[in-house]
């Protein structure tokens, strides 16, 4: 009890939406700046956003102790929980959404540069696909806003390149640490009068602390960006990602005590993953286009198109898949942002459209190596919206906002093997209207409130409608609910102090929730849980204090939270079982994240991360769960500035408390094999150059 309560004592010390400030380089010349939020084509203060979002800048991403991916980061988020069962292997959530996801990103829709999806036309994400040193800012919007952003019911998460004019032109980055993880990424960024030029490379690779967990990532991105007329721009996207990872399979709990370094083991009926050298293997391309045209000063017209292949390989327990799958799709909207001084008002109106195509086939895995064909089908996903949002604000302090949009979506499918149609089937549902109220007022200098009801959809993905049993599902239903949120905001800002803090409520009634389960052979399903209450608190706050004393500290932040999930199931029964009130599966009721960092005189960094979270149910009928766990971090660094170069050389420890803990664990897994332990304590090394 004591460790699920003395954490909770940090919730006043809570931060997360970070100012976008500057590096510390330029610190003494810059002027503390107010959060913008991009996520909505036209940037708006964080501080007036009816909604909950979150803003992760470049100083935030660039400190984490553990910069090896997203993780670190994204768990300092309330209510966002990313997992990785192994390297490679990640997962996230917004409010509770891993209840469906073995691995990937469902019912989250990720957009790059704001304007084009990278989450394809049957709801699934790739995000393992990427390098974080790609990016160097993040929005996150939690909770569903369909009603822009089309089918979702967890949130949205936007990744913008890096951006920034003050950027170095070349960084080269070497890391290396234990368990045989090395890393190299270079990016490169020239900016001409009227065209840029950004492209990133990165390679990273890493043994593993279990045994069939080795990772290698290819990766290169591209960003380009022409202005070839005074009122319109072109934007070019590009990236080539090559991902290979073993998967080493969840243990019982007598197995990981054990030996947590373990691979799921055979038995009697089937082998073990190191014997069917279990895996996946994703080479992914995706080129994206983006057209801006201000045909007005308040007038602007947007066109994004974008096209993807995945050739995609997972050589599993009982089969060897091979799926090719292609996507495209396109983005279009209007909008008027009237004059601020005469207090109109803007509007946005637009249309997406999402087409994938999967060919799917399974084999036999003879120990890694394709068989004899098990099952071969097509499935086609489509996926359209019609969106219009408008705001207007009032009297210089309260703005409403009104936004809905209307959805389409249908599956076709096609056997090809064993039992051929000539004909493909249709998987039809219905269609939505998704609105979203939203409004924020502001009582004083620096205290906002807000409030906001948004209705939420996610369909079935392609790999939920045809899971691992290679059964097409017929009648598996979208989800969909209503979101209630409320919260307040207070901002202080100046050039040596600012704070922020930002308390939440919210309230989720999610119908036809869709849920994970397995079947002896492992195999994965899904069902429709019939429906959860969920119910959540957040406080996150900031500080940031700059000082400029010629010794000593020049630069501390500090940015923590705290969150309260009371998440339930509501009507759901499988056969004479009766979960309904049970804890939702695979989320922690409470979770703590401290992140302290430090910028010292004479070029000295330290950053230090706490994390921790509450026990987690690892099954429906809640009579399994992990325990709680701490998560210690830390990061100590020194830069030499040579004339106008930047040399870094740093040292980070990740789990320095040494804990046995499963981050990422695999729900309803039959048989009890619910556990990924992850690495015990770990070290990594580094120098950046930028010139």
């Amino acid at each position: 009890m004591r460790s699920i309560l003395w954490p909770m004592l940090l919730w006043p010390l809570t931060i997360f939406a970070q100012l976008d400030t500057v590096p510390p380089s330029v610190m003494d010349t810059v002027m503390i700046g107010p959060v913008e939020v991009n996520a909505y084509s036209t940037p708006q203060p964080l501080e007036t956003a009816t909604n909950s979002i979150n803003v992760i800048g470049a100083e935030q991403l660039q400190s984490q102790p553990n910069n090896t991916s997203f993780v670190s980061v994204l768990n300092q988020v309330p209510g966002v929980r990313m997992e990785e069962r192994s390297p490679g292997s990640y997962r996230l959530s917004i409010r509770g959404s891993l209840l469906r996801s073995p691995f990937g990103v469902r019912n989250v829709k990720v957009y790059l540069m704001g304007e084009l999806p990278f989450t394809d036309a049957s709801g699934n994400t790739y995000l393992n696909l990427f390098d974080n040193v790609a990016f160097n800012n993040l929005d996150i919007i939690k909770g569903p806003d369909a009603s822009t952003f089309g089918a979702n019911s967890g949130g949205v998460l936007v990744l913008y390149p890096n951006r920034y004019s003050w950027d170095t032109t070349l960084n080269v980055h070497l890391e290396t640490g234990s368990f045989g993880f090395a890393k190299q990424d270079v990016s490169y960024k020239k900016v001409w009068k009227k065209y840029s030029l950004q492209v990133n490379q990165a390679y990273q690779r890493i043994d593993g602390y279990r045994r069939n967990s080795q990772m290698q990532r290819h990766f290169v991105q591209a960003v380009q960006q022409w202005q070839y007329m005074p009122k319109t721009k072109l934007s070019f996207y590009h990236l080539f990602s090559k991902l290979q990872y073993e998967t080493p399979g969840g243990l019982t709990l007598a197995h990981m005590e054990n030996d947590p370094t373990a691979a799921r083991a055979p038995t009697a009926t089937l082998p073990g993953a190191t014997q069917q050298q279990a895996g996946i293997f994703n080479t992914t391309t995706y080129h994206g286009l983006i057209h801006e045209w201000a045909i007005r000063p308040n007038l602007r017209h947007v066109v994004s198109a974008w096209g993807s292949f995945t050739d995609f390989k997972n050589p599993f327990i009982t089969n060897f898949e091979v799926r090719k799958e292609y996507t495209l799709g396109a983005r279009t909207f209007i909008e008027w942002d009237g004059p601020k001084d005469k207090k109109w008002f803007s509007w946005i109106n637009g249309y997406e459209y999402l087409y994938t195509f999967t060919n799917f086939e399974n084999y036999d895995n003879n120990g890694g190596k394709k068989g004899d064909m098990q099952v071969a089908d097509n499935l086609k996903a489509q996926q359209q919206f019609l969106f219009s949002r408008i705001t207007k604000t009032f009297f210089n302090r309260w703005l409403m906002e009104a936004a809905v949009s209307f959805n389409l979506f249908d599956y076709q499918y096609q056997n090809r093997f064993p039992i051929v149609t000539t004909d493909y089937r249709n998987i039809n549902f219905k269609p939505q209207w998704m609105p979203r109220f939203g409004t924020s007022y502001k009582l004083w200098e620096r205290i906002y409130v807000r409030a906001s009801v948004s209705r939420g959809y996610s369909p079935p993905t392609l790999a939920e409608v045809r899971p691992s049993t290679n059964i097409i599902s017929t009648n598996l239903q979208a989800e969909n609910g209503w979101n209630y949120e409320a919260g307040l905001s207070y901002f202080k800002s100046n050039s040596k102090v600012s704070y922020y803090l930002k308390p939440t409520i919210y309230y989720f009634r999610l119908d036809n929730a869709i849920v994970r389960r397995e079947d002896s052979n492992g195999a994965e399903y899904f069902i429709n849980a019939g429906g959860t209450n969920q119910k959540g608190f957040d406080m996150e706050f900031n500080i940031g204090w700059y000082p400029r004393q010629p010794k000593g500290i020049s630069q501390f932040n500090l940015h923590t939270h705290y969150s309260f999930q009371h998440f339930r199931f509501a009507n759901y029964q499988v056969g004479t079982e009766n979960y309904s009130g049970n804890r939702l599966t695979g989320v922690p009721s409470h979770g703590v994240s401290a992140a302290a960092h430090f910028f010292i005189i004479y070029q000295w960094s330290i950053d230090i991360t706490y994390q921790f979270t509450s026990s987690i149910p690892l099954n429906d009928a809640n009579d399994a769960e992990a325990e709680a766990y701490h998560i210690l971090q830390a990061r100590i660094g020194y830069s030499l500035p040579i004339k106008k170069r930047d040399l870094e050389f740093y040292i980070s420890g990740d789990n320095l408390l040494n804990q046995s803990y499963s981050l990422g664990n695999d729900i309803n897994a039959f048989g009890g094999r619910y556990y990924n332990p992850a690495p015990t304590i770990n070290f990594l090394g580094g120098v950046r150059l930028k010139i």
